[in-house]
């Protein structure tokens, strides 16, 4: 047994149902898994337990892939929502909901195609949330942006041009890709002073 706290397991699990929206985990949304749960302080061993209970059988005659990926972040959800365990209000309160959707689209572009399927779940969720639906476009804007820098940074350093017009290339797209960065943190910072003052 796994021995994360429930609240990280929770959150971890919804992020892999996510990833296996698309009927199968692409290496670059795996190695962006990875990367959140060393963030989270998930240790190897519970991370794979967590990937190993995601991937349990179920009925296929009885249950499409889509609807048991579904049904399976619905109830993650739901046991977050309801305080289940030592969850408390995991997903109960905005800053985390915005942090949460904005991983799910992050993930969504690590492999560099943000599917149909995917976009299906985030719309879900910002509908069951009550997020404004221009948070959401704001945050895949924002993604789509981060994506399209980090394509043009990795362009650049194969180019022939001189070295130090790449370093400063290089050196201004990363200024770019930090601003993007801090005003997410900002966005999501903004909702939870919003949450504190309105209890």
């Amino acid at each position: 047994m796994y021995t994360v706290d429930y609240a990280k397991g929770a959150q971890a699990r919804l992020y892999y149902f996510f990833m296996m929206a698309d009927g199968d985990v692409s290496s670059a949304k795996r190695a962006r898994f990875d990367q959140i749960c060393e963030e989270m302080g998930i240790d190897d061993y519970s991370r794979d337990q967590i990937i190993w209970r995601c991937w349990k059988p179920y009925d296929k005659q009885k249950i499409s892939h889509w609807e048991h990926i579904r049904e399976k972040i619905l109830q993650t959800v739901r046991k977050g929502e309801g305080g289940f365990l030592s969850s408390g209000d995991l997903f109960k309160r905005n800053d985390v909901r915005i942090s949460v959707i904005w991983t799910l689209i992050n993930l969504g572009y690590a492999d560099g195609e943000y599917s149909e399927a995917e976009r299906r779940i985030v719309a879900m969720l910002t509908d069951r949330w009550g997020l404004a639906q221009s948070v959401t476009a704001d945050l895949t804007d924002t993604a789509e942006a981060l994506a399209a820098l980090s394509r043009q940074k990795e362009w650049v350093k194969t180019t022939s041009k001189p070295y130090d017009v790449i370093k400063d290339t290089v050196e201004e797209l990363d200024r770019n890709i930090q601003m993007m960065f801090d005003n997410i943190k900002a966005l999501i910072s903004e909702a939870e002073i919003v949450e504190t003052e309105g209890r």
